[in-house]
């Protein structure tokens, strides 16, 4: 391992239910990121999604991978580029 004092998470994306428990089990377990962590873009616009006319289980389900990642102290940056 390489020490590190950031990251950068890209799966964010809701491509299943897989992905979506994955980051939900790490947030039960208590698991937190260490260093500052930002989030790469979502599935969907987290606010506007119902006006977008995107599914609502899909929007539901994009959100709540997000929101697991920010259970886990993820900056809440949701940006493919965080250095901007």
């Amino acid at each position: 391992l390489i020490p590190i004092t950031q990251a950068h998470i890209d799966a964010v994306t809701f491509i299943g239910k897989g992905g979506l428990r994955f980051a939900q089990k790490l947030a039960e377990l208590g698991g937190k990121v260490t260093v500052p962590t930002t989030l790469n873009s979502q599935s969907v616009d987290r606010r506007r999604w119902e006006i977008l006319g995107v599914d609502r289980d899909l929007a539901q389900n994009a959100n709540a991978v997000g929101d697991a990642y920010l259970k886990l102290g993820c900056k809440i940056s949701f940006t493919c580029a965080p250095y901007l």
